[in-house]
């Protein structure tokens, strides 16, 4: 909700790797998003079985191209400067992460960041809020949670935290009554 792919990754993603690629890719993203494998050998699979003759670089390319929600981030940016800890629960491999921190500079706009391959978990898994639970020293009751996904809401009500399901196409304002639902002042 803080960022999306860019309009066409769809197509690029195909032109790069063939018809089947994209769920493949994503299946093999799944795998590494705990940390416990690398995607860059299980593309290179893909894109050789594929026969296209892409590259990882190349697919990478149009993974890391996203588009950042700069109104959202403004609420999270509001939401700080109100004296609460803010923090990042992001599921990400390590290349995505790593382009997200580094190049983006994401992590600025957050007191904590929670990639789930550095965490070891991945959303829903109750383990990963479990850590950021325990890393932020509060009770788990008294962490405000909002994601896009609702097996993430679910997974993070299982640990305990306050969770909003955001709707996507309600933006900004969207993320601001969903943060208020769960009574965070704005």
């Amino acid at each position: 909700m803080l960022q999306w792919p860019r309009p066409g990754w769809l197509a690029d993603f195909v032109r790069i790797g063939g018809d089947d690629f994209v769920v493949d890719a994503f299946r093999a993203e799944v795998a590494c998003l705990a940390g416990g494998d690398d995607l860059r050998p299980r593309l290179e699979l893909l894109l050789a079985e594929s026969g296209t003759g892409g590259s990882v670089d190349e697919i990478l390319e149009v993974w890391h191209d996203i588009v950042i929600d700069a109104e959202a981030l403004a609420v999270v940016e509001r939401v700080r400067a109100s004296g609460l800890i803010v923090g990042l629960a992001t599921n990400q491999q390590s290349y995505r992460g790593g382009h997200m921190r580094h190049v983006y500079g994401i992590d600025r706009h957050f007191d904590h960041a929670f990639y789930s391959y550095e965490v070891g978990h991945a959303k829903p898994s109750p383990a990963f809020f479990g850590h950021i639970v325990a890393e932020l020293g509060l009770p788990a009751e008294q962490v405000a949670f909002v994601d896009d996904a609702p097996a993430n809401v679910r997974g993070a009500r299982l640990a305990g935290l306050r969770a909003a399901l955001h709707r996507v196409g309600d933006g900004a304002s969207g993320l601001a009554a969903d943060l208020a639902g769960l009574g965070v002042p704005i």
